[in-house]
């Protein structure tokens, strides 16, 4: 079987990146940046500030658009001509990412970065030139170029056919994951552009946010919509008549989007119910409102619109309510206590005399999402959130908490591959699903697994009891 770069620790961006990258500082003349991409026969060069921070790159294509053709003074700052838009991603993300995130902004050069943000290379689209990235790269071209729902909704099917051949092809579920709602996100903010230019819309800025495991990057197969509109308005009397503008043209959104195969949502959770199409001010109202009194349906709130980033938009919007989220939550003492009571109300099915104790299914089946990960998802968004960590997703989160929370590293690293082998599992199951002719679920009998993989989930599920007895002692809960 083939394996994929990014499907393992040891096939990452960092281990692909090569050479030490071709570097100038911010002051030094278009002539050098030049000489030096010559004399190192490189096709780019990255600007930085100080010795490792980039501030930006200067590519071949540049070169030809920036400096021949308008006949630029090679005399003139580096700084005059870069391309300051630059992205980065780190050294430990999967090559998959890489290509997602060139295709989508037409990149050929791509600066990679340390966890301190410090320059460690470059890579090039030419180095990711995976049967399979390929396929990526023109799905990403395919979604860009759509001009209604109904090509992107023949499309659809693609993206789950890309996400079935990477678990065929062993890839790791935080890498399928990540895929799967990347392209996800490419349709989604594909199908908005073309909805928005049927519909008139106010001259506010404003977001449309996803929020659940799409919030968190960690779509699966089985998933439907959970999203929200944030827009900016003066008052009460400007927010009512701009939401019943913005609520119409999300409900399209949502019906659009269902035509492409991502369901309604059963709760109504969805940027079509007024509910959820708010300002700013009546989102941080909101949020105060679930903090200051959480009550049963405020934390059940909290485990859905937590978990958000900006899929189109004015992004400046839901950061700044995530800053007030961040504000708000640390010192929100009884809150945080009964979000972590509530985090452990669904324990792992492991058995005392026998490896498992399925609950309620009469054919022995263990529920990977309700008594799995959702168990690591619930402990590290109160840990997140008491933390005040800027982080969505749930590896980011127990790791950007750790430390504050006063957590091992060791004890951290375990819950990630715990995380991370539920994840495998659960998908796995959901390709055989699908492959079956059957609908995706999260319902694993335990006895058709094979023997490492039914071990796996045992010990998986004993790290998740065990991150329960930790939230347990962080909070001081009885039980």
């Amino acid at each position: 079987m083939k394996r994929l770069h990014g499907t393992s620790p040891g096939e990452t961006l960092a281990s692909i990146v090569g050479r030490s990258p071709v570097v100038v500082g911010e002051s030094a003349s278009l002539r050098s940046a030049l000489h030096l991409m010559d004399k190192e026969r490189v096709g780019s060069v990255v600007v930085v500030e100080g010795a490792d921070r980039p501030l930006g790159i200067v590519t071949l294509q540049d070169v030809l658009r920036r400096v021949a053709l308008p006949g630029a003074d090679l005399e003139w700052p580096v700084t005059e001509v870069m391309s300051r838009d630059i992205q980065c991603l780190p050294g430990s993300a999967g090559t998959y990412e890489a290509v997602l995130l060139m295709s989508r902004r037409r990149f050929r050069h791509l600066p990679v970065v340390d966890e301190q943000g410090r320059l460690i290379g470059v890579v090039s689209r030419n180095q990711l030139n995976d049967p399979l990235g390929g396929r990526v790269d023109h799905l990403t071209r395919r979604i860009g170029e759509a001009r209604d729902a109904v090509q992107l909704a023949e499309l659809a099917p693609e993206i789950r056919a890309i996400a079935l051949d990477l678990v065929g092809r062993d890839a790791g579920a935080g890498l399928l994951t990540r895929v799967l709602s990347g392209l996800n996100d490419l349709l989604t903010e594909r199908v908005i552009a073309i909805v928005e230019a049927r519909h008139r819309l106010p001259p506010a800025s404003w977001a449309w946010i996803a929020f659940g495991s799409e919030g968190r990057y960690e779509q699966t197969f089985a998933t439907d919509q959970d999203n929200g509109i944030i827009f900016s308005a003066a008052g009460e009397a400007e927010a009512k008549a701009l939401r019943g503008l913005f609520a119409g043209f999300a409900r399209d959104v949502n019906d659009a989007l269902d035509r492409c195969g991502f369901p309604l949502c059963p709760g109504n959770v969805m940027a079509g119910n007024e509910k959820w199409c708010l300002s700013l001010e009546e989102w941080r109202q909101r949020f105060s409102s679930w903090i200051r009194t959480p009550e049963p349906e405020a934390l059940l709130n909290a485990t859905i619109f937590f978990d958000f980033r900006t899929l189109h938009g004015d992004a400046v919007l839901a950061d700044t309510l995530a800053a007030h989220l961040r504000e708000l939550a640390p010192g929100a003492g009884a809150f945080l206590h009964m979000l972590a009571a509530n985090a452990l109300a669904a324990a792992p099915p492991l058995g005392v005399f026998r490896d498992f104790a399925p609950e309620d299914d009469a054919l022995g089946r263990v529920d990977l999402k309700k008594f799995g990960s959702r168990i690591f998802v619930d402990a590290a968004r109160v840990y997140g959130l008491a933390a005040g960590s800027r982080a969505a997703g749930t590896v980011a989160r127990l790791r950007d908490a750790g430390p504050a929370m006063q957590i091992s590293s060791g004890d951290v690293e375990a819950s990630v591959q715990a995380f991370h082998h539920l994840q495998r599992i659960r998908l796995s199951h959901q390709h055989a699903c699908l492959a079956g002719g059957r609908p995706a679920d999260n319902l694993v009998d335990p006895e058709q697994l094979n023997p490492l993989d039914r071990r796996v989930l045992v010990e998986s599920l004993k790290q998740a009891r065990r991150l329960q007895v930790c939230l347990k002692q962080t909070f001081r809960l009885e039980g």
